[in-house]
Parts: structure tokens; C-alpha cells; sequence
């Protein structure tokens, strides 16, 4: 007489596989849904605000990644002035802002911000108030 007693081995390993199956598929469909995109690209900087005389307004640029004019915009008084700044050593129009260098507006102000809006969201780098 030989007994076989494998029978009830093949269903438990039978479920194992499938408990182990169902687990992963909930875990995929989990990291799926849960994830976070990457983030948006958003520059750091280290920006300063002087005001020289009456009526000129200097932002130094003291640290942190290079500003492009395409994805910078500098409101002053709640009004894009972004075209009517220029770099202090080279008077014709920016397109780049670097660590140690400084751009000029001539005008009064009351308010300043510099937002970047190359990401999704626009950002707020700077303001004053």
C-alpha cells in the first residue's frame, strides 16, 4: 500500500502563487497611481534690490542659476518691465542674467517681482513686498 499525499501540497502551493500573483498586480497598479510625476525645473537664486539715487532701480544677481530673458519676467509696479531692464556693463538688451552681474531700470517703483515662467506653473524667484 503507498499512500500519495501530494494532493494537498498542489493546492496550497496553488495558492501561494496566486496570493503571490494578486500581490504584485495590486502593488504595480499602487505605484501606478500613487507616483508623482517629476517635478517642475524651477531656477534658484539669490537676488538683491538697490535703489541708486531718485530713480534707479539695481538687482544683483548673487548667486544661484543663470537667468534667460525668455523664461524671466520682472514686473515693477505690477507692469511686465522685463525689455526696459539692461545689464549694467552692457547697456544694450540682456538675454542672460549671471551670478555678480546687475540690471538697471530707471523709473520709481513701489513693487517689484521676478517670476520664471518656463516651467508648467509660473514661479515666484523674487519680490520685495
Amino acid at each position: 500500500m503507498s499512500d500519495n499525499h501530494t494532493g494537498a501540497i498542489s493546492e496550497i502551493v496553488g495558492a501561494l502563487i496566486l496570493t503571490s500573483l494578486i500581490t504584485l498586480v495590486i502593488g504595480i497598479i499602487a505605484v501606478g497611481f500613487l507616483s508623482q510625476g517629476t517635478p517642475a525645473y524651477v531656477p534658484a537664486v539669490r537676488i538683491d534690490l538697490i535703489q541708486v539715487g531718485s530713480d534707479d532701480l539695481v538687482l544683483i544677481h548673487r548667486g544661484g542659476d543663470t537667468l534667460h530673458r525668455e523664461t524671466t519676467r520682472i514686473y515693477v509696479n505690477g507692469i511686465d518691465r522685463t525689455i526696459q531692464f539692461q545689464r549694467e556693463d552692457d547697456p544694450g538688451t540682456w538675454t542672460t542674467w549671471n551670478v555678480g552681474e546687475r540690471l538697471v531700470y530707471n523709473g520709481t517703483y513701489t513693487s517689484v517681482r521676478i517670476v520664471y515662467s518656463g516651467s508648467d506653473a509660473p514661479a515666484l524667484l523674487f519680490t520685495n513686498e
